[in-house]
């Protein structure tokens, strides 16, 4: 239909992509992806540090213990994200250090915001958060 109105107006349409997709990176859905990746993971994470710590209720040294645990996964899960998008599939290149540690940052983000909101039900609210993705307020 546009290329009707262009021949009748004797104009014609160009496209270009202001920024165009990485070549290992067709469709431009690896960002959303790799985000996804990141935040289950955490989320995950998560919920294995809180069935470790058993029925006990929390404490704040056992808080600390929890959220120190995450940092050495956060650290290596954003590195090797990064890797696999930027060495392995080309498809975010150029960044490799800011997705490193934003792969870090986000996937130390679901674990500190659950530990932040746990009390004495943590197990009970673990179980409610972690497969919905949403709280019960």
């Amino acid at each position: 239909m546009l290329t009707e109105v262009d021949a009748t107006q004797k104009r014609t349409v160009r496209v270009s992509d202001l920024v165009p997709v990485q070549r290992g990176d067709a469709r431009g859905l690896t960002g959303f992806y790799l985000v996804v990746g990141w935040i289950v993971g955490g989320y995950l994470v998560a919920a294995l540090l809180g069935v470790a710590s058993g029925a006990r209720p929390p404490t704040p040294r056992r808080a600390v213990f929890r959220l120190a645990a995450v940092v050495p996964y956060s650290i290596l899960s954003g590195l090797g994200g990064a890797f696999v998008v930027d060495q392995v599939l080309g498809a975010l290149t150029g960044h490799f250090v800011a997705l490193w540690w934003l792969g870090a940052l986000l996937v130390a983000s679901g674990p500190w915001k659950l530990e932040g909101q746990m009390d004495a039900s943590s197990a009970e609210w673990l179980a409610v958060v972690v497969p919905t993705g949403r709280e019960c307020t």
